[in-house]
């Protein structure tokens, strides 16, 4: 060990001056992974070459010092938050991030890696959550932070919001369930069109925990759709599906098909003629609101697959949200954090949703609402927690948001980044095509996280009307907090000295405030490492780096 470091020491010494006159220049990536060895050595060639070309290519290692996993380990060792208290339990988490730097950083100088060793940066730092404040102010001083409770992929495991970054799609076998939604008797637009026998909607879907959420039915208005007559247990009734996959349908449920001559086409006026007739829920009695269980038009149902109708639940899909917003529907999501009904379901109350599913589809089998045999199921794509692998769920709650679009008259954030996506030379070529695929279609990004170890947004909740809500310059007294004496003054400190003199709530003016529970996501955190670590620390403070 005594030669290695001796034999180290020269490489380690950051003793490159810069050449007069030449651009200070950032390297590509600030890494903090110890798993990515390879991916550090890459750089490290880079570094050296930048400098031997007589540049000042400064390596300023760094750690993401917050986040789940830390937490995981934590309370693993130690206890919840909820045992030891949240001021303890984030002590815990400081002392483990702290302790693994240390590790991380003597074996990546054992490697041979330039760099400022001494001198890395670290979420953690005071300067640095400051700095995450900062950025958050300037976000919200131009309109692109929000609040909406909305559908959002919801890690049931560890009870917090992801982004779509940290979901990873794998295979998974799901029920595969027909189910009829029968039409209320008794609707002229209905009878118009089938006469005075029964008919219902037929859906398909993998995810039957969700019918307990449903409040409407889509069909896509420039489709063609078929009343088809079938006859079950004794009695005719019309099946309402897309005629183009009607028999694709009669053969999955083991119906026998009726001749196409005794089909009822259902298209244009006939179709448009039934847009709000009203359906039978199949476990739900009584709407919530006179606009529940009708019948609606929407792009997405399509005949890739099941019926030509979706099921709709505004809760828990992102879809379905706009088709809720659309029709005035409420955002419904009987599910609570662990992932369990809540007693707006009493059948199934307490029961996890995914563990519900085999009881759910034997009820709609027993009741009659089932139309294939029960127990099928399907493989296909299926979103999961990139850190603990389980399946997640499509859940509305009230998030923190970053608006990528929707900016009026300016150019929205998503506008911006695709021109300088265009404007940056890409090596290999294709991996503009990717970001730039990437960051197209990608929603707006849920920022907002229910954990504790992390950067706290400075957000208030008025106790008068219970409005959320952020305040720019009280983000900035914030972050001078921050500067002095870190994120925990969140937790420790009372909400009036949170906050600036004369802050009070935008809706009712109320000054009877509470300070906000949600952490940033530490992807943020990591995306203000040019501000938190360029200014001041590669270049003198005020001088732009050369990218």
């Amino acid at each position: 060990m005594g030669l290695e470091a001796a034999g180290l020491r020269p490489l380690l010494q950051p003793g490159f001056r810069r050449a007069a006159g030449r651009p200070a220049r950032l390297p590509p990536a600030l890494v903090n992974r110890i798993y990515e060895e390879i991916n550090k050595v890459l750089k490290d060639i880079i570094v050296r070459s930048q400098m031997l070309m007589g540049k000042r290519a400064v390596f300023v290692p760094g750690w993401d010092c917050h986040g789940l996993p830390i937490e995981q380990q934590v309370e693993k060792s130690a206890g919840s938050a909820a045992k030891l208290g949240t001021a303890e339990f984030r002590k815990r988490c400081e002392a483990h991030a702290l302790k693994y730097v240390d590790v991380m950083r003597s074996d990546f100088r054992r490697l041979g890696c330039v760099g400022l060793w001494d001198q890395p940066y670290l979420t953690l730092s005071r300067s640095y959550e400051a700095t995450i404040v900062r950025i958050l102010a300037a976000f919200a001083r131009q309109g692109l932070l929000y609040r909406a409770k909305r559908p959002v992929h919801w890690c049931t495991t560890h009870q917090t919001a992801l982004a779509e970054a940290e979901v990873e799609y794998a295979e998974h076998r799901s029920p595969s369930i027909y189910v009829r939604f029968p039409l209320m008797p008794g609707q002229a637009a209905v009878e118009r069109l089938l006469g005075q026998t029964p008919a219902a909607l037929v859906i398909w879907t993998t995810t039957p925990w969700t019918l307990a959420a449903n409040l409407a039915v889509v069909v896509n208005p420039q489709l063609v759709y078929a009343g088809i007559p079938v006859d079950r247990d004794g009695r005719r009734e019309y099946l309402i599906v897309a005629r183009e996959l009607g028999e694709s349908f009669l053969a999955a449920c083991g119906l026998a098909a009726p001749p196409k001559s005794e089909w009822i086409e259902i298209a244009g006026e006939k179709l448009q003629a039934l847009r709000g007739v009203r359906y039978q829920h199949p476990f739900i009695d009584h709407p919530r609101s006179e606009r529940d269980f009708r019948l609606t038009f929407a792009p997405h149902a399509t005949l890739e697959a099941g019926t030509g109708l979706v099921h709709t639940a505004p809760g828990h899909g992102a879809e379905d949200y706009i088709v809720g917003r659309n029709e005035g529907l409420d955002i419904y999501a009987p599910v609570d954090p662990r992932g369990r009904y809540t007693d707006d379901v009493p059948r199934w109350a307490g029961q996890h949703v995914l563990e519900a599913n085999p009881s759910i589809v034997a009820f709609l089998a027993e009741s009659g609402f089932l139309l294939n045999r029960p127990g099928e199921t399907v493989s296909h794509q299926y979103p999961h927690c990139w850190r603990c692998k389980n399946p997640v769920l499509f859940r509305a709650t009230s998030q923190w948001f970053a608006r990528l679009g929707d900016l009026g008259d300016e150019k929205s954030l998503r506008e911006r980044a695709l021109a300088e996506i265009d404007r940056t030379q890409w090596i290999p070529a294709w991996g503009r095509d990717r970001i730039r695929g990437m960051i197209e279609v990608r929603p707006d990004w849920c920022l907002s996280r229910q954990r504790v170890w992390g950067v706290p947004i400075p957000a208030y909740l008025c106790r008068s009307c219970h409005e959320p809500f952020l305040k720019p310059e009280a983000m900035d007294f914030v972050a001078e907090l921050f500067e002095r004496e870190g994120s925990n003054a969140w937790f420790e400190r009372p909400v009036d000295e949170l906050l600036p003199p004369g802050t009070c709530c935008p809706r009712c003016r109320g000054t009877d405030l509470d300070k906000g529970q949600d952490i940033v996501d530490v992807w943020f955190e990591s995306g203000v490492s040019w501000a938190a670590v360029a200014d001041g620390v590669l270049v003198p403070k005020g001088e732009k780096v050369d990218l």
